[in-house]
């Protein structure tokens, strides 16, 4: 299955499960018969928490081999991705909220938190080890870069070696001097 595929079925199947959560108005009497469905919620969005761990790993192999030819598109995908996958976290949350304080425990509650933590961990990894920046991203950094803030790659690297720029510079110029 390919990760367009994933994703369109992914993302189909998220919408309808928000669309559902968002318009949920439960009165109290309604409450204790979702116990069940919110346990099934869960379970379900821990199912899909699965499914994007396939994805990253997929997407994090292809890009290291080379054999995607835009990056970009890769990575706005899985952005894509991720916020369908996290769409539903806020009317899970309300159906928890709703349900905790009318006294009802639901099982896997906090499995569902650990996967919401997983997944944003993932969505950052996966964006950090993706070598583009997002337009947002890009954006900043052209701020950055406009106001003087923005550091150069040998100052960066003399900071992370606890030198000076000149001192770095030279260590470059010797080493490419041995080669």
């Amino acid at each position: 299955m390919s990760i367009e595929m994933m994703m369109d079925a992914a993302e189909r199947q998220l919408t309808a499960a928000n669309e559902t959560l968002e318009a949920w108005k439960p009165t109290d009497s309604e409450l204790a018969g979702f116990v069940p469905y919110a346990e099934n919620a869960i379970l379900l969005f821990l199912d899909r928490q699965a499914v994007m761990e396939r994805a990253v790993e997929r997407m994090q192999k292809l890009a290291q081999l080379g054999q995607v030819p835009d990056l970009l598109q890769l990575r706005s995908e899985a952005s894509r991705l991720f916020r369908c996958a996290l769409r539903p976290v806020a009317g899970h949350r309300k159906l928890l909220a709703a349900l905790a304080g009318a006294g009802f425990v639901v099982g896997e509650a906090e499995r569902f938190e650990q996967s919401v933590r997983d997944l944003e961990r993932m969505r950052d990894e996966l964006r950090k080890s993706l070598p583009l920046a997002t337009c947002e991203e890009f954006q900043t950094e052209l701020s950055a870069i406009e106001k003087g803030e923005f550091q150069d790659a040998d100052a960066a690297f003399a900071e992370i070696a606890g030198v000076d720029v000149e001192t770095w510079r030279q260590r470059i110029a010797k080493s490419q001097a041995g080669l």
